[in-house]
C-alpha cells in the first residue's frame, strides 16, 4: 500500500517495549543493565522514518495507575503474566533516549495508550493528517478510517491495515470491531462476551444486525436458544463493548499541534546513543540524520552500512 502524506506516527509505547524485551535475543549492557528494549524500540523508530518519513512521531505509554477499565472490572488483563526483573530497570534509558531527541511522549493515568492513541488519530484527521498507529494490538482496527491506519513491521516491510484487510482479518468493518469483541470477547484482556457465542455467531449476527443495540431491538426474531444467551447475559455484553470501546476524547494536556512543533533533536540524540554505547545505532542514526538533512526521498531505499547478524534489528525482529 501507498503511504499517504502528509501523514505523522503515532507509537504504542509499552507495547514496543514488550515486543523489544522477547523479540531481541541479544543483550547489549550498560553499566550492568541489559538495554534490549531500548535497542529494539529505537530500530523500529528508525525504521518507521525511513518507511513512512513522517511530519512527526509521537510515543504513548500506559501509567501505573489503574484505568478505568480496571476500576470497572477487576478481572481487566488480570490473567497476565508478571513482568520480568530486568524490564523495568531498562525504562529509564528508553525515557532518556526519546526525551534526548525531543520526541513527545504522552501519558494519561486512568486510560491505556489505546485511548491516547485514539484521541490523537483523531486529532489529526481533523487537521486533515494521515496517522499510521505502529502497534500489534487488533483492538486498535474500530479506529480505522480513510487516514487512520494500523502499521505493523514484519522484518523490513510495514503491513498495514485499511478498511479493507480490517475485514480479511476480523470478518468485519472498521465500525463493527466493538460490538464484535464485546460478543465474542477478547482472551487477551480478559473478558468473554456473550457466553456461548463465538466469533462465527458474532459474526452471523452482526451481518444481519448491524449493532449489539440492534441485536437487542430485534431479539425476538433470534433462534430460541440465541434468544436465551443474550437476555441472560444484557448487561455482561455491554459491560464488554464499554471494555472493548478505545476512547477518543482522553483529556490530555496538550492538543496534538503542540506536539507537532517538536522538532527532532539530533545532536542531543546521537550524544546519548554515543553515551549509552549504541554504537552501531549512533551508525545508523546519523546516516538517517543525514539523509533527512539533504532532503532524500525516503521512497529510494536507503543504503544502511551492513550489520553483524546478531546485531540486526530486522534478523532479530519482526516486531508486532
Amino acid at each position: 500500500m501507498e503511504i499517504k502524506k502528509p501523514n505523522i506516527v503515532l507509537i504504542d509505547g509499552h507495547a514496543l517495549m514488550y515486543r523489544s524485551y522477547y523479540a531481541v535475543q541479544f543483550r547489549p549492557m550498560h553499566e550492568g543493565v541489559p538495554l534490549n528494549i531500548v535497542h529494539g524500540f529505537w530500530s523500529t523508530f528508525l525504521q518507521s522514518l525511513r518507511h513512512f518519513d513522517p511530519e512527526r512521531i509521537i510515543v504513548t505509554f500506559d501509567t501505573p495507575e489503574p484505568t478505568f477499565r480496571h476500576v470497572a472490572d477487576k478481572e481487566y488483563k488480570a490473567q497476565r503474566a508478571e513482568t520480568p526483573d530486568d524490564f523495568y530497570p531498562q525504562v529509564p534509558y528508553l525515557e532518556g533516549l526519546l526525551e534526548a531527541f525531543n520526541i513527545p511522549v504522552i501519558k494519561a493515568p486512568g486510560f491505556e495508550a489505546d485511548d491516547i492513541l485514539g484521541t490523537l488519530a483523531v486529532e489529526a484527521e481533523q487537521k486533515k493528517l494521515n496517522t499510521y498507529i505502529l502497534s500489534g494490538d487488533l483492538d486498535l482496527l474500530q479506529l480505522i478510517t480513510d487516514k487512520i491506519y494500523l502499521a505493523k513491521f514484519d522484518g523490513k516491510t510495514p503491513y498495514i491495515f485499511d478498511r479493507e484487510e480490517t475485514i480479511k482479518k476480523l470478518g468485519v468493518p472498521p465500525e463493527q470491531v466493538i460490538d464484535y469483541k464485546a460478543i465474542c470477547g477478547d482472551s487477551s484482556d480478559n473478558y468473554k462476551g456473550v457466553p456461548g457465542v463465538g466469533p462465527k455467531g458474532a459474526l452471523n449476527l452482526l451481518t444481519t444486525h448491524q449493532t449489539l443495540e440492534d441485536i437487542y431491538a430485534g431479539i425476538d426474531d433470534l433462534p430460541e436458544k440465541l434468544k436465551t444467551k443474550f437476555n441472560d447475559h444484557k448487561d455482561l455484553a455491554f459491560h464488554c463493548q464499554h471494555l472493548a470501546q478505545i476512547k477518543t476524547d482522553v483529556p490530555l494536556e496538550h492538543k496534538i499541534e503542540k506536539h507537532l512543533e517538536k522538532e527532532l533533536n539530533w545532536k542531543n540524540g546521537l550524544q546519548y546513543l554515543t553515551d549509552i554505547n549504541f554504537n552501531r545505532l549512533y551508525n545508523q542514526t546519523k546516516k538517517m540524520n543525514n539523509y533527512i538533512d539533504q532532503g532524500f526521498n525516503f521512497d529510494q531505499k536507503i543504503n544502511t552500512e551492513k550489520i553483524p547478524k546478531n546485531e540486526s534489528e530486522d534478523s532479530q525482529m519482526a516486531l508486532f
